[in-house]
């Protein structure tokens, strides 16, 4: 087994980063593969202190780690990971049976997760894509009103991992009934480029998508439009938001454009043609719609709370009872803190999600007038992480 972490200006978190992944490889016998690129090169200075290849290089040196470095100016993580993976290829014995963990630098899985994986792929030797989903945290105690909202905005990504991403993966199991496969057949599901885990001859075949700054959105069409199944584990990565609004917003901006490809997607020679790959371009557009009606958050709960009943007041109010019963489910099962905090995060939802909303018109006007996104969020830590 292999866990790739790539890497791309982490300085900050760097030590804390190493410290954690090589005891969590150390318990499971696996090996720690730490992936740099030359378009480092573009963000610091070689050689310098915020260099992240030459602290790579230091961690492999010290044997905490693999240190594997793509000489590519423009690699995105996807490149990074197909590299890694044509590496292990070479270097893992038997590779017919090498698993390949992805996680993230701010990934903290739950120090089970690695025997989980070892387990489903035993259990189930056909399937070749395993997932494990996130639990979104923001690991300072927030004290601004604009940390406030940006702790929100972890509840907001739990109430999707609970209220989307996990049904739809578990409907995408092997062992699932057939009415739940039939629909996921037919559903654009969604796999993370975090907490994934892949046969490495599988891995090999259908690589990442290159130069893709959101490439998990475009693997996850391909699998979906191939009928792959996918096996999720029980335990949870821990995954870190950004502790300021608008380092959420610009990491939002770039996400939307996630779904809203789907049609480029769909061009992609390893998605097979015929009618799935039409239904998921259109649940995928759908999934955009959704995204950009976020925006209006804050109004519909002002019209739901104020006025005289009506058959559209009605509709909001039982729509803002369901997404209420949600966040109290997410913030129940994935949320962290005390009782006063956990409240905060649900009152404070409608600013979030509207902030979540915004970032996708931003995205869509950019799209349409051809300006750069931001393809780099930063990571934040409290010490200890």
């Amino acid at each position: 087994m292999v866990v790739i972490v790539p890497l791309l200006d982490e300085s900050d978190v760097f030590d804390d980063s190493l410290h954690y992944f090589k005891e969590f490889v150390a318990r499971a016998q696996a090996e720690l593969y730490f992936v740099t690129s030359d378009r480092e090169f573009t963000i610091n200075q070689p050689g310098s202190a915020r260099d992240t290849v030459r602290l790579a290089a230091r961690a492999a040196a010290q044997g905490y780690v693999v240190h594997i470095h793509l000489s590519d100016a423009a690699a995105h993580k996807s490149d990074q990971v197909n590299f890694a993976a044509s590496v292990a290829a070479r270097q893992q014995r038997p590779a017919d049976d090498c698993l390949v963990v992805v996680y993230d630098v701010d990934s903290r899985p739950e120090a089970g997760s690695l025997h989980a994986f070892r387990s489903a792929a035993a259990k189930y030797r056909w399937v070749n894509v395993f997932h494990q989903s996130a639990r979104f945290e923001m690991r300072m105690t927030p004290q601004t009103f604009d940390e406030r909202i940006a702790d929100a905005g972890a509840l907001r990504a739990n109430r999707f991992v609970l209220s989307m991403e996990l049904p739809r993966l578990l409907a995408r199991r092997p062992d699932a009934g057939r009415l739940r496969s039939l629909l996921a057949r037919w559903t654009y599901g969604k796999v993370t480029g975090h907490g994934l885990c892949v046969r490495l001859p599988f891995l090999l075949q259908v690589p990442l998508p290159a130069r893709r700054p959101v490439e998990d959105m475009h693997w996850s069409f391909v699998l979906a439009a191939r009928g792959e199944p996918v096996v999720p584990i029980s335990c949870f990565d821990r995954s870190d938001v950004p502790d300021r609004t608008i380092q959420q917003f610009f990491q939002m901006e770039r996400w939307f454009l996630g779904p809203a490809r789907a049609v480029t997607y769909a061009r992609d020679p390893l998605v097979p043609p015929g009618p799935p790959r039409v239904v998921l371009i259109l649940g995928a557009l759908a999934e955009s719609a959704e995204w950009l009606s976020a925006v209006f958050a804050v109004p519909v709960v002002v019209y739901s709370a104020v006025g005289k009943s009506g058959p559209l007041r009605t509709l909001f109010r039982v729509l803002s009872v369901i997404v209420l019963a949600e966040l109290v489910t997410a913030e129940a099962i994935l949320g962290e803190g005390h009782l006063a905090r956990r409240l905060q995060r649900i009152a404070l939802y409608p600013f979030a999600v509207t902030g979540f909303g915004a970032a996708g018109w931003l995205s869509l006007i950019n799209r349409a007038i051809a300006r750069p996104q931001h393809h780099k969020t930063e990571h934040t830590f409290e010490a200890g992480g």
